[in-house]
């Protein structure tokens, strides 16, 4: 069901948490960027204050914490077009952005054995981790960039996602200051990405 309407009421905090922080944990937000109305309404909800949450946490946090990976894909959506409306690199009032936060719950999933919903986060991290408006070298608690926290992750396709992504973060910076830089992951990098796409004109 999606969110509709102007009025003040929808943002009225029940339970410290907005109308729309609650949809985007029941995993009923459904917004497009495209939409005039929906751009409308989130615009208001930042205008408002998007982290009114208890944990002052983001409508991205709500959504990737909770496994709703068709709520995060909406809000990376507009991520991509309006990153003054959702800010994939936003902390949470413990200094921790959504990738951060998400790493801690798989090591906790880890720990409780629960490997379906290690499989579900698995792939929400790496859809936020590879989404060209992140920057994994904010630091969240203790200093830790999301480079590191995800480098030291116990689940091994983890671990391997972020060491690629670092690599490819040291080529992009060797290519921007005209250094050399490891052919073969270049032609990798160049392989995965689809034609027109931002990391394909980042790396023509």
């Amino acid at each position: 069901a999606r969110a509709r309407g102007r009025s003040s009421v929808q943002f009225q905090v029940e339970w410290n948490m907005s109308k729309l922080h609650k949809e985007a944990a029941l995993g009923r937000l459904d917004m497009d960027p495209s939409n005039p109305t929906d751009l409308e309404q989130m615009s208001e909800h930042v205008h408002l204050d998007m982290r009114y949450h208890v944990l002052q946490q983001t409508l991205l946090h709500v959504a990737a914490l909770a496994g709703h990976e068709k709520v995060v894909t909406c809000l990376l959506a507009f991520a991509h077009s309006r990153p003054d409306l959702v800010d994939v690199n936003a902390k949470d009032g413990c200094g921790r952005t959504t990738v951060h936060a998400l790493l801690g719950l798989v090591e906790f999933a880890v720990d409780k054995r629960q490997h379906e919903r290690i499989a579900v986060l698995e792939k929400i991290v790496e859809m936020i981790a590879t989404h060209p408006k992140t920057d994994l070298n904010v630091e969240g608690p203790n200093g830790s960039t999301g480079y590191i926290r995800g480098m030291a992750s116990t689940v091994q396709s983890v671990q391997d996602l972020f060491k690629r992504l670092q690599f490819e973060n040291e080529v992009m910076d060797k290519l921007k200051n005209c250094e050399p830089f490891d052919a073969d992951i270049f032609a990798k990098m160049w392989n995965d990405t689809a034609p027109g796409s931002d990391k394909r004109e980042a790396l023509s």
